[in-house]
């Protein structure tokens, strides 16, 4: 599930996300969009803990790079630009 968010759609973001958690877990989550970019890495993952990826900067590249890391037709997550996510 991928949800663009503004500064002032965040935390409305975050619920969706648990919504979507709760009665489908093994979803991945994928938030990105100008309300990402002004918040540190490890602000983000504490607030949005059924986030499981955050997308800051340009999405499109990002997206495309992460279902290929996904899936196994390109390099791993680690190389996607703006790309932050939850290492557990």
């Amino acid at each position: 599930l991928g949800v663009s968010v503004t500064i002032l759609s965040l935390r409305e973001a975050f619920a969706i996300a648990r919504a979507v958690k709760e009665r489908f877990p093994t979803t991945r989550v994928v938030v990105g969009g100008p309300g990402t970019n002004g918040f540190a890495a490890a602000s983000l993952l504490g607030h949005g803990a059924a986030v499981d990826f955050f997308v800051r900067g340009e999405g499109e590249a990002a997206m495309l790079g992460l279902v290929r890391a996904l899936d196994g037709t390109g390099p791993g997550i680690d190389s996607v630009p703006g790309l932050v996510w939850r290492d557990e």
